[in-house]
Formats: structure tokens, sequence, C-alpha cells
């Protein structure tokens, strides 16, 4: 059964996965912050800013965490998207699999098999491990600090203490929305342990946060005067607020391990429990299931995937040019981050991405018959211009050579 689990858990997770990952504007802008970093030998103590809430143009960053994170794992896979999008289930199962082997150990190995069988079939968890993205990173630090739970039920060592505060920390760097878990772990922890052991937890969380810390020191607590900007002024006619479903799902496997817990203290009716959540189990490896084989994970364009992004970047690499640009007509992303970041990586020479008005070659990705009257800014900056070339990407995406008229 155990051997079943670990090839189910993998096999969810890798089947397609040149046709499943997610490798768009988030990954790409990324990826070349994580190069900037390495070629300007620079540190910093944040990542990128948080895009999914906006007051007046003002929101709060991500930790340096997420960054140099990506950073290391660039490093060890040459900087290839989809070796790193595959190595990410493998630290998943290693966090899965620790928090499994504790709970087996305490409560029993039927109840360390039933969670390790459900993080590795629930939808959720398995479309946010294979991939590069702070909700997956967010995801593993959540099942480690399960483990760590775990072992503290047990051990009660201060080092435990730290060790749950620091990887606490680490996901605070994540996403502002995980500091809603840090009154309720001091609160446990003060109540069921020690004083003294909230002391730790509190030391853990501080190294874990550390740079965050340290910049709001520097910069006048800006992130925290930006939070209080943002509820002060939410809903005003300037303001964008969203929290997808992915920065809750980094809670999910904190209920699955209360779950488990809570069933294996049940007499009466652990076993009634116990087969609506292997009803669940199946629920969820067949949705997996459909999702490995035939469908989509939520977000992935089915006409941009990254074997189309591959081949655009071959195509514009063959040409020959250098100091050109690129942009796209068809989704969000019109500076094309992901594909810049392959032209790079391959080798080419590109303007930056403030330069298109003084760009004479932009290679242009659209799903338009008449791709220049499109009103972007990244097009219109080297208009009037003109078509030269174009190939098919696919069924719905062209690539486009479009040169300026009167080159500057």
């Amino acid at each position: 059964m155990v051997i079943l689990g670990i090839a189910i858990f993998f096999f969810l997770r890798l089947y397609r996965l040149p046709e499943r990952v997610d490798f768009y504007r988030d990954q790409g802008d990324l990826l070349g912050m994580a190069r900037v970093i390495l070629q300007e030998k620079k540190l910093t103590a944040l990542g990128p800013m948080v895009l999914t809430t906006e007051i007046d143009g003002r929101s709060v960053f991500y930790g340096s965490a997420y960054t140099y994170s990506t950073l290391i794992l660039a490093l060890v896979t040459d900087w290839n998207p989809l070796t790193m999008s595959a190595l990410i289930p493998f630290f998943q199962f290693i966090a899965v699999g620790l928090a499994s082997f504790a709970i087996g150990k305490r409560l029993g190995r039927f109840w360390g098999l039933l969670f390790f069988l459900t993080g590795a079939t629930f939808p959720y968890f398995v479309y946010y491990s294979n991939f590069i993205w702070n909700p997956n990173y967010g995801m593993i630090l959540a099942f480690l600090s399960v483990y760590l739970l775990e072992l503290i039920v047990v051990k009660k060592k201060p080092i435990l203490f730290i060790l749950i505060g620091f990887v606490t920390g680490l996901n605070l760097q994540l996403h502002w929305l995980y500091w809603l878990a840090v009154p309720f772990l001091s609160l446990c922890v003060l109540f069921r342990y020690r004083l003294k052991s909230l002391i730790w937890l509190l030391l853990g969380i501080g190294i874990g946060n550390a740079p965050f810390f340290i910049f709001e020191l520097r910069n006048n607590f800006y992130n925290l005067r930006t939070v209080f900007y943002i509820l002060l002024n939410f809903g005003n006619k300037n303001a964008y607020g969203n929290i997808p479903q992915h920065y809750y799902v980094i809670f999910f496997p904190f209920l699955l391990y209360l779950l488990i817990v809570f069933l294996s203290k049940q007499k009466r009716l652990r076993n009634l429990l116990t087969g609506f959540l292997v009803g669940f189990i199946l629920l969820s490896l067949a949705m997996s299931f459909r999702t490995a084989f035939y469908a989509l994970p939520y977000g992935i364009l089915a006409h941009w995937r990254y074997p189309d992004q591959l081949k655009a970047v071959e195509i514009i690499s063959s040409q020959g040019e250098e100091y050109y640009n690129v942009a796209s007509t068809f989704y969000q992303d019109t500076r094309e981050y992901p594909v810049r970041f392959l032209l790079e990586r391959n080798g080419q020479k590109l303007l930056p991405v403030d330069a298109y008005a003084r760009t004479n070659v932009l290679y242009l990705l659209s799903d338009e018959e008449n791709p220049l009257a499109h009103e972007v800014w990244e097009l219109n900056a080297i208009k009037p211009a003109t078509i030269i070339a174009s190939w098919e990407i696919n069924e719905r995406v062209k690539l486009y050579k479009v040169i300026r008229n009167k080159k500057i």
C-alpha cells in the first residue's frame, strides 16, 4: 500500500508535466529577479510586490525567502523551469512523508497512511506541487510544520519550538495572509506549554522572517503602514483587493492534521467518519487522475503552454537578432516575461522591458488576424511598423516579426 501510494503521489504530479506546468508572468518575473541578484551580487530583503491587493498603487511585498529559494533551485537545475518544476514534488513528498511518519508513529500506522493518501491525492495539494510559485513553497512548509507539531507533542524540546517558529517565519515571507496563523499558534503554545516555549517560538519566527523585519526597521515600517492604509481605504474607487484560492490552501494541511487527530480519538463514530475520509480520498483520486490524464490545472491556458513557449523561443533564437524585444497581445503578460527569460537563458541579447520606445525589432505573439491594430503600449511604442514574417505556434497563436518603419 505504501509503495502504491508513493507511485500515485508522483504520477499525479509528474505525468504530462510539460503540458501542465504553470510558467507565466509570476514565474518569469521571479526568475528574472533571481538572476539579477546573482549577476549584480546585491542582497535584497524583499521579493516581488503582492499584486492581489492594491490601494492607490500601493501594496505590500513578499519576503526575500521566496526569491532566494528560487535562486537556489535555479542554480541546481541550470535555470531550467521544467526541471525546477519537477523537483518541487520531491520536496513536497519529503514534507508529507515526514508528517505522515510522525503521525503514524504516535497515533498508529493506519492514521499516518490516511494522512499520506489524502496529501497524495487531494486536488489542491496535487496542483500546488509541480511549478514555481509561493503557494507551492508554502504548502511544503505547512506540511513541515505539521511534522514539527507532532514532534513537539512527543518531545517538547526548545529547539522544536524554535524550528516551527522559523518555518512559520519563512511562510510569513510568502504571503501576508499567513499572519493569521501566528496568533492561533502562539495561543496554543502559551496555553498548552509554558511561557518559555512561547518565547522560543517567537524567537524562531523572528529568525525566519528576519529579512522582512530588517527592511521594516530600515524603511520606517513601510509594509506595516501600507497594510493599515489598505485596511482604512479598502473599498474606494482606486482599490483592488482579491485573495485567490491558492493562498488559502496553505492552511489545508493543518485542517487535515486536526481531522486525523480528531478521528483517531473517536470510538463510537470512528468507523463511520473514517469511511467518509476514505471516500473523500477516492473522490480526490478520481478528480486528480482526470486532471492528470485529460484536463489542465486551474489557471493554465490551453492555447499557451510551456511547449508553445519553447517553440517560440527556438524560432526567435534562429533569426540571429540582437537587442530586440518581445511582446504579447493575447493575455495579461504583454511584456512576455517567461519567453524573455527563456530567450536570455538561451544566450539571446534583448533590450530591457522599459526600452520598447527604442526598439527596432519586435517579436510579437498574438491570436489576432491584424495584430498591429491592437492597442498595447509595447506595440504602440514602435509604430508605425511593418510585419515582415510570421510563424504558427499553434492553432490559435502566431509569432510575428515586426520592424519599425523608421529605425532609431
